[in-house]
């Protein structure tokens, strides 16, 4: 929903250094925010990494984004129209299970796909070579599946943290000015749909990306 998680998308497939195996997507109108993903690769020349919409509805509270509200972008794009439903968290577990010790799993969003992953698979946590997130309301960590996932047995768990990532802030002219990357293109027209609700884009997700690449 915010603008920062296409950003990240549009960092990971831009770095040379990231193998990207999969994505999946969650919250309301999951098929629409693969949609908006695959816009991204495709400009990206990377139509091969596959894409799964994942959970649309939360487990434990009532859901709070309800829509993509930057669907609207999708006319103005070309991007992959059907994916396989129901197969986000199959897909997580068979790739971190054909791959022990390798895959980091990167968190960019409400845990839903995640949890249901470790509760249904609990040795699965233990398989990943570490998992990164950018988590942030504490109201949300006490009933959501925040709580799984921090309880999972993971050998390494890095959390970019609200409170630091909400030091990381852009105008939208500064946006207009920088954004100048090919994959960055359809990144500013989603951005221009945020920024009309909003003064600001704050880098939450991508600090969580980066970080993958650069530990300091």
């Amino acid at each position: 929903t915010e603008v920062d998680d296409a950003i990240t998308l549009a960092y990971l497939l831009a770095n040379p250094d990231a193998e990207i195996m999969g994505i999946t997507t969650v919250t309301g109108e999951a098929a629409e925010r693969a949609r908006l993903a695959s816009v991204l690769c495709r400009i990206a020349g990377r139509e091969d990494i596959p894409i799964y919409p994942g959970c649309e509805n939360p487990i434990f509270v009532p859901q709070i984004e309800l829509y993509a509200p930057q669907k609207k972008v999708l006319g103005r794009w070309e991007h992959q129209k059907e994916f396989p439903p129901n197969r986000a968290v199959a897909f997580m577990q068979d790739v971190i299970r054909r791959n022990p010790g390798e895959i980091t799993l990167v968190c960019i969003a409400p845990l839903t796909n995640v949890g249901l992953l470790f509760a249904m698979d609990p040795e699965i946590a233990s398989l990943l070579k570490r998992i990164v997130l950018m988590c942030g309301s504490p109201t949300y960590t006490r009933y959501d599946n925040t709580k799984i996932v921090y309880g999972a047995d993971v050998r390494e768990h890095i959390t970019c943290g609200l409170n630091v990532t909400s030091q990381l802030i852009m105008k939208p002219e500064e946006a207009e000015g920088l954004f100048r990357h090919p994959i960055l293109e359809p990144v500013l027209d989603i951005a221009r749909e945020w920024f009309k609700d909003e003064e600001r884009v704050t880098f939450h997700d991508p600090l969580a990306a980066v970080s993958l690449f650069h530990d300091d």
